[in-house]
């Protein structure tokens, strides 16, 4: 089995993100950096870490490099809205204006598909159940590409709220060229304290430079400064965001307490918190601090009152959108499947795909089922080059796949959640990466969680519990530890707080 922690570079790391941000110099801009808003020890992060750790100057060119590609992009962009601009094209975006409203909720666009629907993926029914009494606007931080077509159709579609698209295009010339201007003067202040430091911290230092033009940082600076726009043009008593501990929610905090109005900060942690997960347990500044937080489960609400430590910041538990259905019903008849539940991280998914396929080949006789996340599938659906009968890729609903499967692997997927409340066995797969530090049930000690780390491991468990299944599941100890995680929906919490 792997190290229960991770390595010391994580550990530095957060320690020199804390130091940066809790400075009295701090200020909108530095807070926009992604990189120092560490959520939890995820590939990625550990593997740049460790380049930091070797000093490896090959590493540090092609960051340099990225940084120089990001700036021609950002110029690129700037001259685009000069000499392309079509002011028709975004006549419904600020069809709001002037308006009141009892609460902004801002969510994310993942795909085009949300454009066809009013389900949101981290609300749920929230907006459309709370709009019949209130008045909402929805505001959406775009992650993929669309159409304005598409845009002026979701805008103009009939509901019981206003919603509109962040766009950069958007937001005035002269505050877009002033802020890339304010952001290089943000990175020669790195590079130049760079200079006098040296081993990790200098290379921390350089790091965090060259992130200030990435476009992830670009995206939800520029839909800060729109929403600064927006808070001069209509009136509300409350924003309501997601909260995972990510560089715009401070931002936007910062823009509504900075406004002209008394406008309350809500904050709905609307996911699991993971054992090492960082940025959304520290407390900033005030004026970058909601003034409440909303959890999805009484766990968080507990490890957050704990970690933030702050008397000001009121914390109380709303529930989670997706335990709306209190009842879900067990199949009693489900097949001899295992059911395996990658997350959304590469490294996994390719982890897990490997050990699937080298499971099937050594048991033939046992059915496999593969169900990719969402923004996995297209990948290793192409990839899959494996013809086994007893091995499928999923294109069923997860309800529907954990109704016929016994047995669900999960590395760090949230998913397993709703395995276990359709009556499937739990399997911890340990994959020797940093996902291992990502077990979302963490929380939890129960004898009816299984490990595994070898492909006979697996079929011991499959041999030891196929027979006597009943015996060894639906056990109430375990779901009542579940629903502390993820608690029923209570929407009298929120109306009392908007």
């Amino acid at each position: 089995m792997p190290s229960n922690m991770p390595p010391n570079s994580w550990f530095e790391y957060v320690r020199y993100t804390d130091d940066i941000l809790r400075n009295k110099k701090t200020n909108p801009l530095t807070l926009s950096n992604p990189f120092l808003h560490p959520i939890k020890p995820e590939y990625k992060v550990l593997k740049d870490l460790d380049y930091l750790v070797k000093g490896s100057n090959s590493n540090y060119l092609k960051l340099k490099l990225k940084f120089y590609v990001y700036f021609v992009r950002a110029i690129c962009d700037f001259l685009e809205q000069i000499f392309f601009r079509n002011e028709n094209n975004f006549r419904y975006q600020k069809k709001f204006y002037k308006k009141k409203y009892d609460a902004i909720f801002i969510s994310h666009l993942n795909n085009t598909k949300r454009l066809e629907k009013d389900f949101d993926e981290y609300y749920g029914n929230i907006i459309n159940k709370l709009a019949k009494e209130k008045k909402f606007l929805l505001l959406l931080i775009p992650h993929c590409s669309f159409s304005e077509e598409e845009i002026n159709k979701f805008i103009l579609k009939s509901r019981n709220y206003d919603v509109s698209i962040f766009n950069k295009k958007l937001v005035n010339l002269k505050s877009k060229f002033k802020s890339i201007f304010e952001i290089l003067k943000e990175r020669k202040k790195f590079i130049d304290l760079a200079k006098h430091n040296n081993g990790m911290k200098k290379n921390l230092l350089l790091m965090t430079a060259n992130y200030f033009l990435s476009p992830g940082n670009i995206l939800y600076l520029m839909s800060y400064l729109q929403l600064k726009e927006i808070l001069k043009n209509v009136k509300t008593k409350n924003i309501v965001t997601t909260f995972e501990g990510l560089a715009w929610e401070s931002l936007f905090y910062y823009a509504a307490h900075e406004s002209k109005q008394d406008i309350k900060c809500i904050a709905f942690q609307q996911t699991l918190l993971f054992k090492y997960q960082h940025s959304i347990t520290r407390s900033i500044n005030q004026i970058y601090d909601p003034d409440l937080i909303l959890c999805a489960g009484e766990n968080a609400a507990k490890i957050l009152k704990q970690k933030l430590n702050n008397k000001k910041l009121g914390i109380k538990v709303l529930g989670s959108p997706e335990e709306e259905n209190k009842n879900l019903k067990i199949n009693k008849n489900k097949k001899n499947i295992i059911l395996f539940l990658p997350s959304g991280d590469p490294e996994e998914s390719r982890y897990m795909t490997n050990f699937a396929i080298k499971f099937a080949k050594m048991n033939y006789k046992i059915s496999v089922i593969i169900r990719y996340h969402p923004l996995m599938i297209n990948k290793f659906r192409n990839e899959f080059k494996e013809n086994l009968s007893n091995i499928n890729i999923s294109c069923s609903s997860l309800q529907d796949d954990c109704n016929i499967a016994k047995w669900a692997i999960y590395s760090s997927s949230t998913a397993i959640f709703k395995a276990i409340k359709l009556g499937c066995i739990p399997i911890r797969l340990f994959c020797n990466l940093p996902t291992d530090f990502c077990d979302p049930l963490w929380q939890i000690e129960s004898s009816e969680i299984k490990t595994i780390s070898q492909p006979d491991d697996l079929k011991d468990i499959y041999l030891n519990s196929y027979n006597n299944f009943d015996k060894l599941n639906f056990k109430k100890d375990l779901l009542k530890k579940i629903n502390k995680l993820r608690t029923n929906l209570n929407l009298k919490i929120l109306k009392e707080n908007i």
